[in-house]
This record gives C-alpha cells, sequence and structure tokens, in this order.
C-alpha cells in the first residue's frame, strides 16, 4: 500500500501501534476500533460504546475500517461493503459464495472494479468535506473583516 499524507488509513498506520491514537476518541476503548476512512476519527464499535456510529450519526462519513480485521463498512447499505455483489438476476444485493473457487477469478475482477470505484467515491466524500471545511474557515475570517 503507498502512504500519503491525506489518506486517513495510511496516517493511522504509518506509526507503530505503541505510538499511534489507536484507542477510541470518545471513551479510549482499545478494542473493537473502527476508522472513518473520510476523516480518520478513531471510534469503538457498537459492542463497545458505538461511538464509531455516533460519528457516523453526526457527519454522514459513510465508510468505516475494522482497524483489526481490516474490513470496510457502509453506515448506509448497513452491510460489508467487500462481501457483496449485485445479483444479475433480480438485481438484489447478495453475499460472495465460494463455489470450490469457480467465482475466484470474477471476484478478484468484482474486487479490483469495487475497490477502484469505493476509492473515487471517497476521494469525492474527502473533497466535499474539504472544501466545506476550508468555506467555513473562510466564513468565519470573512465575518472578521467586517467588524
Amino acid at each position: 500500500m503507498t502512504k500519503c499524507s491525506t489518506c486517513p488509513v495510511c496516517r493511522f498506520h504509518a506509526l507503530p501501534p505503541e505510538q499511534s491514537s489507536q484507542v477510541c476518541m470518545v471513551c479510549g476503548n482499545t478494542e473493537g476500533l473502527w476508522l472513518c476512512l473520510i476523516c480518520g476519527y478513531v471510534g469503538c464499535g457498537r459492542y463497545e460504546g458505538g461511538h464509531a456510529r455516533g460519528h457516523f450519526e453526526r457527519t454522514n462519513h459513510t465508510y468505516s475500517m475494522d482497524v483489526e480485521e481490516r474490513c470496510v463498512w457502509d453506515y448506509v447499505g448497513d452491510n460489508y461493503v467487500h462481501r457483496l455483489i449485485q445479483n444479475k438476476a433480480d438485481g438484489k444485493i447478495v453475499a460472495v459464495q465460494d463455489q470450490d473457487g469457480v467465482l475466484e477469478e470474477k471476484f478478484e475482477s468484482l474486487t479490483l472494479e469495487y475497490s477502484y470505484l469505493l476509492t473515487q467515491q471517497l476521494e469525492s466524500q474527502r473533497d466535499f468535506f474539504e472544501k466545506k471545511t476550508s468555506f467555513c474557515g473562510a466564513g468565519s475570517h470573512g465575518e472578521n473583516l467586517h467588524h
């Protein structure tokens, strides 16, 4: 994985575990942590204090990654994004089931395509929130000029 300073996952994993902030930002819990893929917020999961979900409810940051398992959760769809595909027959989202490796090649192709789409969506959301943050910051500076 390439490391960049704007990616929350890269920033989170850049430091060794003993030096990074691998604790819930609300309660300090170190178990069941989830990392917001939009802003890098770290919160505990639903079986601990539920602070990762609370972050989603406050910010609408859709995607969060389980720090330990590296699985990505979609709060809007209420499911893991990497284990699902769309059924061609009826368009419903279904779990991928391995049938003795028959689906492996298709699964790899879909995984690559889905990763690309997810990356685009995350970059789009990051850009949106960065613009919103800079707009809010510019607005507060503009108010000071009028007084």
